[in-house]
């Protein structure tokens, strides 16, 4: 007697992924996924190899996200974008500028000491 395993699927569209198959990836779509009875993940893809267009169960292993070309850098503007938003209204850094007393040699205790 074997166990009925319930089987996962998307209600949409199939989800892009890359398959490996025969060591090299290639192009794909998740269909669906399901437990088996070791609780390992199996999925359903369908993948185009050799002209022909496949579709099988493999393991979750065999599965990954496609991969993108490399963000291209953001373009230059001209402008520092590290200084405050130029839009904002300039606002003090420092606020509460008071001239401190520096120590003098002697050392901070003294310094504490003297009125």
């Amino acid at each position: 007697m074997t166990a009925e395993v319930a089987t996962s699927s998307f209600r949409g569209e199939p989800q892009p992924v890359q398959v490996l198959h025969a060591g090299v990836w290639f192009p794909g779509e998740l269909l669906g996924w399901r437990f088996d009875e070791a609780g390992a993940c199996r999925v359903r893809v369908r993948c185009v190899v050799g002209g022909l267009r496949h579709t099988a169960w493999t393991d979750l292993a065999h599965l990954r996200l496609p991969e993108t070309a490399p963000a291209a850098p953001p373009p230059a503007r001209g402008i520092d974008d590290t200084g405050p938003h130029p839009l904002l209204p300039p606002r003090d850094r420092h606020p509460l500028r008071t001239a401190l007393p520096h120590p003098r040699r002697a050392g901070l205790v003294e310094w504490l000491a003297t009125p």
